[in-house]
């Protein structure tokens, strides 16, 4: 089976698997930094305390957000799955859930905003129509080709 995209051969997976080490390089370099510049800057604005405060704050109102939005999803998909339905935007809002949630209980201001963005119904929602456009038009220029020999 061979992949081809615009009609060029991806025989080339080192490159892939390349674009994917640099993705995850780039992740745990760059959020821990922004993290501990944030941290920073907070405790130098409102004091150390109150920041340590603060992100436990965050901690307990994720883990109910996760809860809530969390039971709300499965009640979604039990819903869809009893009318005959394919849960799809329903899998993808769990998904959200999923990763929103361990964003929230990972300390840090700019991960529980990206977290708090994923377990919000409004934002989960808009994420979701945007990556299912943007899977739509990645895998539209994907052409299988099956050779039998």
């Amino acid at each position: 089976m061979q992949y081809i995209n615009k009609g060029y051969r991806l025989s080339n997976r080192r490159s892939i698997g390349r674009t994917v080490l640099l993705w995850i390089l780039l992740i745990f370099i760059l959020v821990p930094l922004i993290e501990v510049a944030i941290f920073i800057g907070a405790g130098h604005t409102i004091g150390v305390l109150q920041t340590i405060v603060l992100i436990l704050i965050s901690g307990i109102i994720g883990a109910f957000l996760v809860r809530t939005q969390g039971a709300q999803v499965i009640y979604n998909i039990k819903r869809s799955v009893e009318q005959g339905l394919l849960p799809s935007n329903e899998l993808i809002d769990g998904l959200f859930v999923l990763i929103g949630g361990a964003l929230l209980l990972t300390p840090g201001f700019f991960t529980d905003l990206i977290g708090l963005v994923m377990l919000l119904p409004p934002t989960r929602r808009v994420l979701r129509e945007f990556g299912k456009e943007y899977l739509r038009r990645r895998f539209k220029s994907y052409i299988v080709r099956i050779d039998i020999d």
